[in-house]
């Protein structure tokens, strides 16, 4: 990382906000061993998972910051609040920026789907993948940190059934499964597969 405060992003589901989330960590642990603050401008019902991440937390981003990282879809420079900061911001599997925007140094594009190439890796490889491009080390620990921060998982009764509440992008969140699983109608509600 290169000192700049550091500003965290996601706009997606909260599936893939989760799948994500091991990344947010490891950015956040790079951060506070370089002494860089870390601000959240994505979802503000996600704030909460990310909150009480490293030493000194990470805070919601001021309404100037969230309001310039909005302004970034159609912008073709990095808005001036942003102009002294390092945008990470967490996506699926495409650039949701303009491309003079996504060519910006200052902005780094983490998807959480490969798309293609290399088999198909986890969500968790291609995180883990793009950040140590940048100089951040995977969190390996980041399902203990999920369970100490946020309590422990208990599994179902039926441990063969899961419940998928599935999105519009189900397909693509599907990831190497999309095309072997017979996924029900997004639009249906919760389903029990």
């Amino acid at each position: 990382m290169d000192g700049r405060k550091i500003i965290l992003n996601h706009q997606g589901a909260l599936g893939d906000f989760l799948l994500a989330w091991p990344g947010m960590l490891a950015v956040v642990r790079q951060a506070d061993a370089e002494g860089v603050p870390v601000y959240w401008a994505g979802k503000g019902g996600y704030h909460p998972f990310v909150a009480p991440l490293g030493m000194h937390g990470v805070a919601l981003a001021e309404p100037s910051i969230r309001a310039a990282v909005a302004a970034c879809y159609g912008a073709d420079a990095l808005p001036p609040p942003l102009a002294r900061a390092r945008l990470i911001w967490f996506g699926v599997q495409r650039h949701p920026l303009p491309p003079a925007l996504a060519a910006d140094p200052r902005v780094l594009f983490v998807p959480i789907l490969s798309g293609g190439g290399d088999g198909d890796a986890p969500p968790a490889a291609t995180v883990a993948a793009v950040l140590a491009r940048h100089g951040v080390a995977a969190a390996g620990d980041s399902l203990d940190a999920f369970r100490r921060l946020f309590g422990p998982w208990t599994p179902p009764r039926h441990p063969r059934r899961c419940c998928s509440f599935p999105g519009l992008d189900i397909h693509a969140s599907a990831g190497p499964c999309r095309t072997s699983w017979n996924w029900p109608n997004p639009c249906a509600g919760p389903a029990f597969l």
